[in-house]
């Protein structure tokens, strides 16, 4: 029945449906086993997330938080908050801390197809390549979103540029009815969206607080014509945006959240103005180095697989092309402001990460994606009508009159090989990667706790008077929290005083009674008196228990 519906939509339309059950099936496969492991700041989203929807409080008593205190720095509140609301509902897992995340990725793939589809219909409705409609660059334009290894790394994970782009997303495509005026229904309905939903990517995650507002404003004064016919909206809009944010505006000026720029960014460091320049400059080469966007460049495990950059090799060249295509595109000025859409996206996108104290910061930058496909894309229908119109390619027909067998093959043949990058990507993801990710994914954390938080409550028989746990990974009391689902006032009242995280351990540990010890193998403890070994994904060793008593159930 769903099959004899669906043919009833134009065929672009079906194209368009079934990319969209290929992101679903591409983001969700094995949403909780691969990353392996969670990481310190999806543990902290996670549990701060249950902590305050059944609290009101987070880890740290603040009563419902705008900025969220956690491992030295600042987090934004809305992932958190609408994080809670699955943890609380769903159970606290890992896939579940992932869920969110995962469905805002699927939407991101629906709109960004939407958004292509509006921005080319505004701007460059007709291409003297044939065949090359808004649809089919939504299209195309979308299936480079889903193949992109910088997008499905971030939204089958906990980070909060995943659920902020999204948003980004919803509000330039809402935008964009803003500054067409053959659009005139329920304007005042629009405005209210695009003023939540950019409002709403800057309470999600920090790089937005920059992308969001600066795109916006550059997509209207690219488009300044017709935003000043319809300026009144504009202004509403803008006026809904400043009341939204104030919130968030009395925090950076007054509370926290503005401690967080000066811990993570260049600005932070007492240097000379010629010495911040030099520095970003050089972190803005380190982004558009091409090892690190096509080469697997990256400064953590958590940021990128190390072996595959964020884009894929022909996206990559496709980029470089759309970048050359603008001294050729002079005479068409629809497709002069589509480049330019696309460029300075892409600028403004990397802005955060270029301005970071860490480079290449993928994380930061992934609100620069829709700017690097936006090119990427005309870039494509570049070579397309080059390739259309050369004189070879009208000379060469096929075996039955076939014409412009030259574009076919050359598109084809990159089509073929952008599916093989793909594939390799996805076998390297799903295998080395699950791997050798494990340590910065914190692997094994929640396995320890799951083992041994029934010894510490006593509820299968044995009750442990003391837990001595390795620092050694670094945070350990956090996955202590989500695992037990530790109510926060508790915690602060000493719930866990049973634990003892610390940088020493003894052998004469092993000796103490009514006593589990938890070690990594760096410690130096001997493995062959372990009660149980957790092992990495790799059969190495992550975490030793040693439990010192006899008449264990």
């Amino acid at each position: 029945m769903l099959l004899r519906f669906v043919r009833h939509f134009p065929e672009i339309f079906r194209w368009q449906l079934a990319l969209v059950f290929l992101a679903v099936g591409l983001i969700f496969w094995q949403l909780g086993v691969v990353p392996r492991g969670m990481t310190v700041d999806e543990a902290a989203i996670g549990y701060n997330g249950y902590a305050v929807l059944t609290t009101r409080r987070d880890e740290w008593l603040h009563k419902l938080p705008i900025s969220f205190r956690s491992f030295g720095d600042y987090k934004a509140p809305l992932a958190i908050y609408l994080n809670g609301f699955f943890t609380y509902s769903l159970g606290m897992e890992l896939w579940v801390v992932r869920l969110p995340f995962a469905v805002a990725g699927v939407l991101s793939v629906v709109m960004m197809i939407k958004l292509l589809q509006r921005l080319y219909s505004l701007n460059h409705p007709l291409s003297s390549w044939s065949g090359w409609t808004p649809a089919t660059a939504a299209l195309v334009g979308g299936g480079i979103l889903v193949t992109t290894p910088w997008f499905l790394h971030y939204v089958r994970t906990g980070f909060e540029s995943g659920l902020a782009l999204f948003f980004l997303l919803v509000g330039i495509f809402t935008l964009t009815f803003l500054l067409d005026s053959a659009h005139k229904k329920y304007t005042w309905v629009v405005a209210l969206i695009t003023s939540s939903a950019l409002v709403a990517s800057m309470y999600t995650y920090h790089s937005a607080k920059v992308v969001a507002p600066l795109m916006a404003l550059a997509l209207v004064v690219i488009h300044y014509q017709a935003a000043i016919k319809r300026k009144a909206f504009f202004f509403l809009t803008a006026g809904l945006s400043a009341f939204f944010l104030l919130p968030l505006v009395i925090d950076q000026l007054l509370g926290e959240g503005g401690q967080r720029f000066q811990q993570t960014t260049i600005f932070g460091k007492s240097e000379s103005e010629a010495s911040i320049l030099l520095q970003l400059l050089t972190n803005l080469a380190a982004h558009l180095d091409p090892r690190f966007l096509m080469g697997g460049l990256t400064t953590t495990l958590r940021h990128g697989d190390g072996q595959w950059g964020v884009l894929l090799p022909v996206v990559f060249g496709f980029w470089i092309l759309g970048l050359v295509s603008f001294f050729f595109w002079r005479k068409n000025h629809g497709t002069q402001k589509l480049w330019w859409v696309g460029f300075i996206w892409t600028v403004i996108g990397l802005a955060p990460a270029v301005v970071g104290s860490e480079v290449p910061h993928s994380n930061r930058a992934l609100l620069a994606l829709p700017g690097f496909i936006i090119t990427s894309l005309l870039g494509l229908e570049f070579l397309g009508t080059r390739l259309q119109y050369w004189r070879l390619n009208r000379k060469i027909k096929g075996s039955h009159g076939e014409k412009n067998m030259i574009l076919k093959t050359v598109i084809g043949t990159l089509f073929l090989l952008h599916l093989f990058f793909f594939v390799t990507y996805l076998h390297h993801y799903y295998t080395d990667f699950a791997q050798t990710s494990a340590p910065d994914y914190k692997e094994g954390y929640l396995e320890v706790y799951n083992f041994i938080v029934p010894y510490e409550k006593g509820t299968n028989g044995y009750q442990t008077d003391k837990i001595l746990f390795t620092n050694e990974y670094g945070q350990p009391y956090i996955y202590a929290l989500f695992v037990r689902q530790t109510n926060p006032i508790y915690y602060q009242g000493g719930s866990l005083i049973k634990y003892e995280f610390t940088d020493f351990l003894h052998t004469s540990d092993l000796d103490r009674p009514h006593t589990i010890v938890v070690t990594a193998p760096a410690d130096g403890l001997p493995i062959e008196r372990a009660t149980k070994v957790i092992k990495g994904s790799d059969g190495q060793p992550r975490f030793l228990i040693y439990i010192n008593d006899t008449h264990l159930p």
